[in-house]
């Protein structure tokens, strides 16, 4: 009895032809790990976001006749500088405008009228952010330019401030001239060199009687 010739011992087994439920799982696997790469695949993250239209809405509203709607916008932008990203927010409003015309104008229509405390206070949160007192911001020297359009200039509505004898608004006048202050040693001369410290309020204010 001859057995299996050796041509028939090597040839290799071939795989029966895949049927047609084979053929449809293939196809499942395949959609699969197209879904799966899908699912996998890298995207670049969003750039960060730009705060122009907030800060232009801000800004505009500073310039509003209606107190609350100045105070509040001036109240607003000072919070965004006490946020997350208070220095992109600074940032972008000083590289914008790079000499803060549009605080400098809001503390012009205020001067002498109700709510200047609000522009002070948002005017030392800009001048005493710590991003804007580095000179690796790249925007120090235009705060600087804009701190001492200040003094002397406009040390009179800040005396204004301080005689009011209303807590709110005297505090706001003294933060904003202590932000002057630590600016550095430039700028705290020319505090010291022409402000009024014979202020008859002044001694009240310290406590000393």
């Amino acid at each position: 009895r001859s057995g299996p010739s050796l041509g028939s011992k090597l040839k290799p087994s071939l795989p029966p032809p895949p049927t047609a439920c084979g053929a449809m799982e293939d196809d499942a696997l395949r959609e699969d790990r197209v879904e799966a790469t899908a699912e996998w695949e890298w995207r670049p993250a969003p750039p960060a976001a730009s705060h122009e239209a907030k800060l232009m809405e801000l800004l505009g509203n500073l310039c509003s006749t209606e107190v609350r709607i100045y105070s509040d916008a001036s109240n607003e932008f000072a919070a965004l500088l006490r946020g997350d990203s208070s220095g992109d927010v600074l940032l972008e409003y000083v590289r914008g405008s790079p000499r803060c015309s549009e605080l400098a104008e809001a503390w012009r229509l205020r001067q002498g009228k109700p709510g200047m405390s609000h522009v002070l206070s948002l005017v030392a949160a800009v001048l005493g952010h710590p991003f804007g007192m580095s000179r690796s911001s790249g925007i120090s020297r235009n705060i600087d330019t804009f701190a001492r359009s200040i003094v002397p200039s406009r040390l009179e509505d800040l005396y204004v401030e301080l005689r009011s004898e209303e807590g709110k608004r005297q505090a706001a006048a003294l933060f904003l001239l202590a932000a002057i202050v630590r600016r550095g040693v430039s700028l705290a001369s020319e505090v010291a060199k022409n402000f009024d410290f014979k202020l008859p309020v002044l001694p009240k204010l310290s406590g000393v009687q």
